[in-house]
């Protein structure tokens, strides 16, 4: 339902809450947001995986009258934050139902990979690099042509792909810092930063000589000079060590009124319903602005993807190495 001030509190089955890149999202807020598209009758939205690895939200929408991909992502982004805007917009003369009436969410098409309809004209490609990053763009997003006027973010470019971006376009001897992809977010803006900015070395040779760089002289060693973790009881893996050695217990046990009142009262009287669990410390101190994350958004963010931005962050802390400073590849791994 939305609510006086214009934001919607969606009630549903917990089923209809799912996770996209670490983020929450509850599918039916983004129908109610489609919905309200004076041109959409009905929507539906669904996490797809048609690419391994890859889930992305796709929206379903009965169309009143034409509308094209770029109306619907301007009214979204008037509504909903950016995690939750759709990948893909696929419309259907009607939804697939199940014979009790439902939505038959398995029984949705999967999108098809033509170019969405779009503000701009198709162009084409005219120069290597041009060509190189449409390529790119077109094998991300899954698409059968990408033209250099289109806009990475309106073909469904998200965070997530923007990284995988910039990673295959360093790998064919392009570089291309990420805020510069959203800085220009059309192939021919991104090749023109990238014609500007490269030497004369052909692609192809500048992918392997940075390869060999990398590789170290054909070396896998690799040293770890930092660890990091918050666990139950132990704020670092020093603290963890320590309460191994002196066998201390961090499970938290609780009394009646200090559990959490959503536990249904069923659950919580039955006889073998243990008051105790692992509680990590300041799960909810986290600095939105020290990581540049909006307000919103870090309140929406799953807790685990803000701890593991917190130790992340700890990690290269305690390796003490500026990874601005350090000429070799750095990695933190979970």
């Amino acid at each position: 339902m939305e609510l006086a001030n214009g934001a919607f509190d969606y009630k549903g089955r917990i089923d209809g809450q799912v996770k996209v890149r670490g983020y929450r999202i509850e599918l039916g807020e983004v129908e109610t947001a489609l919905e309200k598209h004076a041109a959409v009758e009905t929507a539906v939205a669904a996490v797809r995986e048609d690419r391994p690895g890859l889930k992305r939200l796709v929206a379903y929408y009965v169309a009143q009258e034409a509308v094209n991909t770029n109306d619907l992502r301007r009214h979204l982004a008037g509504l909903l934050p950016d995690y939750m805007q759709p990948g893909a917009f696929v419309p259907v003369k009607e939804l697939p139902r199940t014979p009790s009436g439902k939505i038959d969410r398995r029984a949705l098409p999967a999108p098809d990979q033509s170019r969405p309809d779009l503000d701009v004209a198709f162009a084409g490609p005219g120069t290597a690099v041009e060509r190189t990053i449409a390529d790119t763009w077109a094998d991300l997003l899954a698409l059968d042509r990408v033209g250099i006027d289109d806009n990475f973010f309106d073909l469904g470019g998200n965070s997530l792909l923007s990284i995988q971006c910039v990673a295959q376009l360093e790998d064919q001897g392009l570089q291309l810092p990420i805020v510069k992809l959203y800085q220009h977010p059309t192939v021919r803006a991104c090749a023109a930063f990238l014609e500007r900015s490269v030497t004369e070395r052909d692609p192809a040779e500048e992918a392997r000589a940075r390869k060999a760089r990398h590789s170290g002289g054909g070396r896998d060693a690799i040293a770890i000079v930092g660890m990091s973790g918050r666990f139950p009881g132990a704020e670092d893996v020093e603290q963890l060590w320590n309460n191994l050695l002196s066998a201390r217990n961090s499970i938290s046990h609780f009394t009646e009124d200090e559990l959490d009142p959503s536990i249904p009262e069923d659950v919580r009287s039955h006889p073998e319903y243990v008051r105790a669990r692992g509680v990590i410390s300041d799960a909810d101190k986290f600095d939105h602005g020290f990581f540049g994350v909006n307000p919103r958004v870090a309140d929406l963010m799953d807790p685990q993807q803000r701890v593991f931005l917190e130790t992340a962050w700890a990690a290269l802390e305690d390796a003490a190495h500026d990874p601005a400073r350090f000429p070799g590849p750095i990695g933190v791994y979970a």
